[in-house]
């Protein structure tokens, strides 16, 4: 029994088996990278990152790095860079461990003189308000619904004696809804609202109830303590009162009344606008016998995309079916169901999670690239306010400036479209982020001593490689030596080399203020833009010289790198991998990317997908690109007066000195 159990312990953790969790390993990666693309994040952790078999794959490759260990007796042997090696893998994979079931995320928004203690989390969670006659019950459930896979949840509450079963009917991402007449059917509302992330459709049938947003419809003969109550005559007209003044406008006659908060019932007018202060909403369509089906529009899911979640709920002996709609990191909106002796209300989206300590908004701050509505870069000047440990104190929030204060990190992720408020992603992962960094060092200075460790298989090949012939070599050089270097060919008005090399010598400052000779910025500057650091034969000075002399004879030219994202190739109605300045606008001179551009930034950044990350990357090439062609990249002048010594590009230099 024991040779038989060693021999399953070895056929599990040796060396092949150790390569095939590595390869399903890489496979798994791929595969969810694609998911993502196309379904979003939540289906790739449901399918992938998140699932049993992935811990367990996990768990078996790190087992199998310890079991080489000892098998092969690294530490006894003195095999220490393999030790090392061995062992970061299995640190790595525990931190990795730690994150995956202590640690959370999510987003805090604040709006400038304004202070927040709480953050909205970054998984999903149906969250539930039980009330009785005598107190309220607050709980949550985390889920992780996606759009492709089996879709699963069915939980049991006992609240106050009273049994509560919650069950998944369906989930649909996305949603559209349709009205289509039936015999059978009964009376159902189709209604239209405004929300946050556009046009927002929901249904409401018969004898039932939603919340939509801050306010609460009713329609038909149990309707009567909402804020808008519809109720069906038996002449098949629909009438409503209201507990707030409304202002409603007919679409047709474009006439407006006002609609007072009373008893009284009004006509209700289809395809009329009505509004307050905070919503606004129309009834489009009505059928007094139909039944509602409902469909997705696109089964990628984003942050922010509206989805469905259909729950059926049961208190007792009394069984009812609510549709509750809500988005991936966002507040969820309240659907309410009535029952005999409890009222439950249910929403789908982030859970809010309270700080110790709060933070107050001062100042959000936004540099655009010149000429441009592109962000080149945004800080948030905070005040960090705790009452409990009795500190105060300022902190400037950037791109890798993190706040870290009470195991929260604090990072710089989005912003309002006024520039007035300001989105942090905050993460609680001490130990999994100090576990996780550990494993990497160990893993970097493994990789390191196996240079010079004369008892690895990579030290004895050097050996073998040092006593063989080089002529491989040579023609492995010269092979690549021949390969071309440009995608396309420029016939712009050549800078002498020469002369760019009088050009190159210059010290110039760089956007973060550190001081380079030029031809070092030129190389960067091309390598951002094209990729390279050459194009048909012209170095780099060369040709950030002529573009910044000649800018008309490139506007024209393909140089700005695209990549192969199929959607981004679209956008640019182009098939090559190289597009023009000239490209990223219209006939009316507006940017193609400016739209995607809005939707991405308020986008958390761990949420954006593989099309979204490779706009980013092109706006900013762009933006390089047209900084070069004015100039203003070029700080090579001190500004004397500057207490940051800043230097100033040419043109502002010139107005400058126009000013003195």
């Amino acid at each position: 029994m024991m040779k038989k159990l060693t021999y399953l312990i070895d056929k599990l953790l040796n060396t092949r088996a150790a390569a095939v969790y590595f390869i399903l390993f890489a496979i798994a990666i791929g595969w969810a990278t694609f998911i993502e693309n196309d379904f979003g994040t939540d289906t790739a952790q449901n399918l992938i990152y998140k699932s049993l078999w992935f811990e367990i794959l996990l768990l078996l490759f790190g087992a199998s790095s310890l079991y080489q260990i000892f098998v092969y007796r690294m530490i006894q042997n003195r095999k220490w860079s393999l030790a090392t090696f061995h062992s970061s893998l299995i640190i790595i994979i525990l931190g990795a461990g730690i994150t995956r079931y202590y640690g959370y995320e999510g987003i805090m928004h604040i709006r400038e003189g304004s202070r927040s203690n709480t953050f909205e989390s970054a998984t999903t969670h149906l969250n539930f308000n039980a009330k009785t006659n005598s107190n309220n019950y607050q709980f949550s459930e985390e889920v992780l619904f996606g759009s492709v896979g089996s879709q699963s949840f069915e939980e049991s509450y006992l609240i106050e004696n009273q049994l509560v079963n919650v069950k998944l009917i369906d989930f649909i991402p996305n949603p559209t809804t349709e009205l289509i007449e039936d015999s059978n059917g009964a009376p159902i509302l189709k209604l239209v609202v405004a929300g946050s992330g556009g046009r927002e459709e929901y249904l409401i049938e018969y004898n039932s109830s939603q919340r939509i947003q801050n306010k609460t419809i009713g329609f038909g003969p149990n309707a009567s303590n909402e804020d808008f109550v519809i109720q069906l005559q038996q002449d098949g007209r629909l009438f409503f009162k209201t507990n707030q003044q409304l202002n409603q406008r007919v679409m047709a006659t474009q006439s407006q009344s006002t609609i007072q908060a009373d008893d009284t019932f009004h006509p209700l007018a289809l395809r009329a606008l009505y509004s307050n202060n905070s919503m606004q909403w129309v009834f489009p369509e009505y059928l007094p016998k139909a039944i509602a089906r409902s469909g997705s529009s696109s089964s990628k899911i984003s942050r922010g995309d509206r989805c469905l979640v259909k729950l059926q709920v049961s208190v007792g002996n009394q069984t009812k079916v609510v549709d509750v709609y809500g988005s991936k990191g966002l507040s969820g909106v309240d659907s309410s169901l009535v029952f005999d002796q409890m009222h439950i209300d249910i929403n789908y989206g982030s859970k809010t999670i309270d700080l110790p300590f709060a933070i107050h908004l001062n100042d959000f701050i936004m540099d655009k690239y010149p000429g441009t509505n592109s962000a080149s870069s945004y800080a948030s000047e905070v005040v960090v306010i705790d009452p409990i440990e009795g500190k105060e104190f300022e902190f400037r929030i950037f791109m890798n400036n993190i706040l870290n204060y009470g195991g929260y990190r604090f990072f710089q992720s989005s912003f309002d479209r006024d520039e007035k408020g300001t989105y942090l992603s905050v993460n609680h992962d001490y130990w999994g982020t100090f576990v996780t960094y550990i494993g990497y060092f160990l893993l970097t200075l493994g990789m390191i001593m196996t240079f010079f460790d004369k008892k690895t298989r990579f030290y004895a090949l050097i050996q073998k490689l040092k006593n063989s012939s080089s002529k491989a070599t040579v023609l492995l050089l010269l092979g690549m030596s021949f390969q071309a270097t440009a995608q396309t060919t420029i016939q712009a008005k050549s800078i002498s080399e020469e002369h760019a090399k009088n050009f190159s010598e210059l010290v110039v400052q760089d956007h973060r203020g550190r001081f380079k000779p030029l031809h070092t910025l030129s190389r960067e500057l091309l390598r951002k833009i094209y990729r390279k650091t050459s194009i048909d034969g012209l170095n780099a000075d060369q040709i950030i010289l002529s573009m910044f002399a000649n800018p008309q004879q490139w506007n024209n030219r393909p140089i700005v790198k695209l990549g192969q994202h199929p959607e981004v190739l679209k956008l640019l109605q182009t098939s090559n991998e190289y597009a023009s300045y000239q490209q990223f606008f219209d006939e009316k001179g507006r940017y193609r990317l400016q739209n995607e551009l809005n939707r991405i930034q308020r986008i958390p950044p761990k949420q954006r997908g593989t099309y979204d990350k490779e706009l980013l990357k092109i706006d900013e090439r762009l933006n390089i690109l047209n900084m070069v062609f004015s100039g203003s990249i070029f700080k090579v002048f001190a500004d004397p007066t500057s207490s940051s010594n800043s230097w100033l590009a040419f043109h502002n230099h010139a107005h400058g000195t126009e000013d003195r």
